[in-house]
């Protein structure tokens, strides 16, 4: 009987774990000005405890950037 009042509890211990090992979280802020920063001072696990990965915004069309090499030189202008 004693096993019955158990599984309720067991139930919400696993779900608990679950959470804990598979919740992920993503926050998107502009490091634009000083908010970014008052921010980080308030909240320093935001830089200690995460990986950040910085995404640029492009400043071209990407496709007008995929017919250039790293150079700047169009393919063809490329030595082989």
């Amino acid at each position: 009987m004693g096993a019955t009042r158990d599984l309720p509890q067991a139930l919400y211990t696993f779900f608990v774990e679950q959470c804990r090992q598979n919740l992920h979280m993503v926050i998107a802020m502009s490091p634009v000005g000083s908010a970014f920063r008052e921010r980080l001072r308030k909240f320093p696990s935001l830089v200690n405890c995460t990986t950040i990965d910085w995404c640029a915004v492009p400043t071209r069309s990407p496709r007008a950037a995929a017919g250039r090499s790293p150079r700047g030189r169009p393919p063809s202008a490329l030595a082989i």
